[in-house]
Protein backbone atom coordinates (compact mmCIF):
# COMPACT_ATOMS: atom_id res chain seq x y z
CA UNK A 1 0.00 0.00 0.00
CA UNK A 2 2.24 2.64 0.75
CA UNK A 3 4.79 1.86 -2.04
CA UNK A 4 1.13 3.00 -4.56
CA UNK A 5 0.41 5.73 -2.35
CA UNK A 6 3.97 7.38 -2.68
CA UNK A 7 3.74 6.87 -6.40
CA UNK A 8 1.16 8.28 -6.96
CA UNK A 9 2.06 10.99 -4.81
CA UNK A 10 5.63 11.28 -6.81
CA UNK A 11 3.11 11.42 -9.91
CA UNK A 12 0.64 14.12 -8.84
CA UNK A 13 3.91 16.15 -7.52
CA UNK A 14 5.21 16.11 -11.36
CA UNK A 15 1.76 16.71 -12.92
CA UNK A 16 0.64 19.78 -10.64
CA UNK A 17 4.07 21.85 -10.57
CA UNK A 18 6.10 21.14 -14.14
CA UNK A 19 3.46 22.73 -15.98
CA UNK A 20 1.95 25.01 -13.87
CA UNK A 21 1.82 28.86 -15.73
CA UNK A 22 3.64 30.41 -12.83
CA UNK A 23 6.35 28.41 -12.84
CA UNK A 24 6.46 27.76 -16.51
CA UNK A 25 6.39 31.93 -16.63
CA UNK A 26 9.16 32.07 -14.50
CA UNK A 27 11.60 29.32 -16.14
CA UNK A 28 10.10 29.70 -19.36
CA UNK A 29 10.01 26.39 -20.28
CA UNK A 30 6.61 24.03 -21.19
CA UNK A 31 8.41 21.16 -18.88
CA UNK A 32 11.21 19.57 -17.18
CA UNK A 33 10.41 22.23 -14.29
CA UNK A 34 10.62 19.57 -12.01
CA UNK A 35 12.97 16.87 -11.31
CA UNK A 36 13.72 14.38 -8.15
CA UNK A 37 16.20 15.38 -5.90
CA UNK A 38 18.65 12.81 -7.39
CA UNK A 39 18.28 14.28 -10.74
CA UNK A 40 19.25 17.77 -9.36
CA UNK A 41 23.07 18.21 -10.59
CA UNK A 42 22.19 17.31 -14.07
CA UNK A 43 18.91 19.79 -14.52
CA UNK A 44 18.46 23.09 -16.61
CA UNK A 45 18.31 25.83 -14.14
CA UNK A 46 16.18 27.43 -12.69
CA UNK A 47 14.32 24.54 -11.76
CA UNK A 48 12.81 22.80 -8.68
CA UNK A 49 13.78 19.56 -7.31
CA UNK A 50 11.84 17.47 -4.59
CA UNK A 51 12.48 14.61 -2.51
CA UNK A 52 10.33 12.32 -0.01
CA UNK A 53 11.67 12.30 3.00
CA UNK A 54 9.26 9.73 5.50
CA UNK A 55 5.73 9.05 5.03
CA UNK A 56 4.84 8.22 8.54
CA UNK A 57 1.71 6.05 8.82
CA UNK A 58 -0.86 7.64 10.47
CA UNK A 59 -4.24 6.43 11.89
CA UNK A 60 -3.15 2.94 12.73
CA UNK A 61 -4.27 1.26 9.73
CA UNK A 62 -2.24 2.26 7.06
CA UNK A 63 -4.72 3.99 4.69
CA UNK A 64 -3.60 7.70 5.93
CA UNK A 65 0.02 9.02 5.88
CA UNK A 66 1.70 12.18 6.62
CA UNK A 67 3.75 12.56 3.77
CA UNK A 68 6.93 15.07 4.33
CA UNK A 69 8.60 16.82 1.12
CA UNK A 70 11.27 18.97 0.70
CA UNK A 71 11.22 21.39 -2.43
CA UNK A 72 14.40 22.61 -3.65
CA UNK A 73 14.67 25.46 -5.74
CA UNK A 74 18.03 25.81 -7.71
CA UNK A 75 18.42 29.72 -9.85
CA UNK A 76 20.87 31.77 -10.69
CA UNK A 77 19.90 34.40 -8.10
CA UNK A 78 17.76 34.83 -5.05
CA UNK A 79 14.67 36.50 -6.31
CA UNK A 80 14.13 33.72 -9.38
CA UNK A 81 15.09 31.15 -6.06
CA UNK A 82 12.02 32.60 -4.31
CA UNK A 83 9.60 33.10 -6.49
CA UNK A 84 9.65 29.65 -7.93
CA UNK A 85 9.15 28.40 -3.87
CA UNK A 86 6.10 30.53 -3.73
CA UNK A 87 4.60 29.16 -6.37
CA UNK A 88 4.66 26.18 -5.07
CA UNK A 89 3.12 27.59 -1.89
CA UNK A 90 0.43 28.87 -4.42
CA UNK A 91 -0.33 25.28 -6.96
CA UNK A 92 0.51 22.50 -4.56
CA UNK A 93 -2.95 22.71 -2.49
CA UNK A 94 -6.26 20.67 -1.90
CA UNK A 95 -7.83 21.43 -5.39
CA UNK A 96 -4.42 20.50 -7.65
CA UNK A 97 -4.33 16.96 -5.15
CA UNK A 98 -8.42 16.63 -5.96
CA UNK A 99 -7.76 17.04 -9.88
CA UNK A 100 -4.91 14.37 -9.69
CA UNK A 101 -7.44 11.89 -8.08
CA UNK A 102 -5.17 12.10 -4.48
CA UNK A 103 -7.04 12.70 -1.58
CA UNK A 104 -4.71 15.01 0.17
CA UNK A 105 -4.30 18.11 1.61
CA UNK A 106 -1.25 20.25 3.12
CA UNK A 107 -1.00 19.89 6.91
CA UNK A 108 2.11 22.27 7.47
CA UNK A 109 4.69 24.58 5.62
CA UNK A 110 8.39 25.77 6.17
CA UNK A 111 11.02 27.30 4.22
CA UNK A 112 14.98 27.91 5.13
CA UNK A 113 17.36 29.13 3.10
CA UNK A 114 19.84 26.35 1.38
CA UNK A 115 23.68 26.72 1.46
CA UNK A 116 24.54 28.31 -1.88
CA UNK A 117 27.25 27.10 -4.18
CA UNK A 118 29.11 29.02 -6.64
CA UNK A 119 26.81 30.35 -9.29
CA UNK A 120 23.72 28.89 -8.16
CA UNK A 121 21.21 29.99 -4.97
CA UNK A 122 19.11 28.01 -3.41
CA UNK A 123 16.14 27.60 -0.77
CA UNK A 124 14.29 25.26 0.28
CA UNK A 125 10.40 24.97 1.00
CA UNK A 126 9.02 21.66 3.66
CA UNK A 127 5.58 20.62 2.87
CA UNK A 128 4.02 17.72 4.92
CA UNK A 129 0.77 16.64 3.46
CA UNK A 130 -2.08 14.34 4.99
CA UNK A 131 -3.21 11.66 2.15
CA UNK A 132 -5.82 8.84 2.35
CA UNK A 133 -5.78 6.17 0.12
Amino acid sequence: MATDLLQRVKEAIVAILDTAAGIVAITERPDGNIVPWKDLSDATLPVLAYFIVTANEIGGIGDTRQVDIQFTASASDDSVVNALLEQVELTFVEPAFAAQNLNAYVSSRSRQPSPDEEDVQRGDLDISIIVTK
